[in-house]
């Protein structure tokens, strides 16, 4: 309802030839969050850990002075290419937030929630989050399929959420596309499925420096909504 501004930055930096340095900021009316991290990369896979400080005012309440809310978000994760056999793996991030930590969608339902009255407690704030994906390369350059899974709980909240997506990848000449379909379980057992075909295109010749990139996304899910997007990027 605000419709507020959102600024975003991010950086990477390689600091040796298997240790890279990264971090990045996100900044909007009444919320910020810093995020710090390093990856490592072995012989036995890549490695990343980073920790995540976000903050939100949640404008005018009784209870407290500031009314705002803070917390800290830490992940780790490991991802494994098998080139031999165009396979990855990645047990991508086992995440822990603590109590106050919110990110944007959260904050800004949040801050919603409070304007109309309502307790901070209304909107779910996640606690834990697990997701697993592996791809596998096709023979005779058929494209990539992909499997993920993830499994969040609540710290205002019993029970699971989780969700499930299966995804195909393929380039046809210059027309790279994909389609997937995701389903979701929320924490009252309701189910939902999401469909979605995308569709990236460079707007010039193959040999030419910084070729533009056109893509397309469209979906649908079985609540009956559509959304289309478009991006360029060049």
């Amino acid at each position: 309802r605000e419709d507020p501004a959102l600024y975003q930055a991010t950086w990477q930096r390689g600091l040796t030839n298997s240790l890279t340095g990264y971090g990045g900021v996100q900044a909007s009316q009444n919320y910020y969050a810093v995020q710090l991290g390093t990856a490592l990369g072995t012989n036995v896979g890549a490695f990343a850990l980073d920790v995540t400080q976000a903050r939100t005012h949640l404008g005018s309440s009784d209870s407290h002075a500031d009314n705002a809310m803070s917390g800290q978000s830490y992940q780790v994760s490991y991802s494994k290419t098998v080139s031999a056999t165009s396979s990855t793996i990645s047990l991508a991030a086992y995440r822990f937030s603590t109590s106050g930590y919110m990110d944007l969608l959260t904050a800004m339902q949040t801050r919603e929630a409070v304007n109309d009255g309502l307790s901070t407690e209304s909107i779910w704030r996640a606690k834990n989050r697990f997701i697993v994906t592996a791809s596998q390369g096709l023979p005779d350059n058929w494209g990539q399929i992909y499997l993920s899974s993830s499994l969040q709980n609540y710290w205002n909240q019993g029970g699971d959420s989780k969700q499930y997506q299966l995804g195909y990848n393929t380039t046809y000449k210059r027309l790279t596309w994909g389609l997937s379909v995701n389903r979701s379980y929320s924490l009252y057992g309701q189910t939902q499925n999401n469909y979605l075909l995308n569709f990236s295109l460079p707007l010039g010749n193959s040999g030419m420096t910084h070729v533009p990139q056109l893509r397309v996304d469209l979906s649908h899910n079985t609540r009956g909504r559509y959304a289309e997007q478009a991006t360029l990027n060049g």
